[in-house]
């Protein structure tokens, strides 16, 4: 009966196997066009209906949160912050300001890594709004 039990045992590993590494041939479908690109020039960016993706759309620009710090500053926003200021690990500066044009927002500057690192080389990981 043992031996039995462990011979069928035994099929069925070699069954699951053989179909996870792929051991029976899979029919292929044909690879779908690529649409053409659409023409988006002028065009305002959708915000996300999902409330977990994190966007703020401002000024027409969609920005979606973490992101680097250094493309915060490369859309045209500029901090009081010292940006050779060292961030230790899995912390935050909480209340940097920035500015572009007429507009102000605090922002929140997260080290997510594992090493201490400079302000400049974070992550935004938040924006508040303040009507001041």
């Amino acid at each position: 009966m043992k031996k039995k039990l462990l011979a069928l045992l035994l099929a069925c590993v070699v069954v699951l196997s053989l179909g996870i590494t792929g051991g029976y041939a899979a029919e292929e479908e044909p690879a779908a066009e690529e649409p053409a690109a659409e023409d988006t020039e002028g065009e305002e960016p959708t915000l996300s209906d999902d409330l977990y993706s994190f966007q703020v759309q401002i000024e027409g620009r969609l920005f979606e949160l973490p992101m680097s710090y250094q493309d915060f500053v490369a859309a045209g926003w500029k901090t009081d912050a010292d940006e050779a200021e060292e961030v230790e690990p899995n912390s935050y500066i909480y209340g940097v300001e920035a500015k572009q044009g007429y507009l102000a927002v605090d922002i929140e500057v997260v080290n997510l890594g594992i090493n201490t690192t400079l302000l400049s080389e974070c992550m935004v990981g938040g924006l508040s709004f303040d009507d001041d």
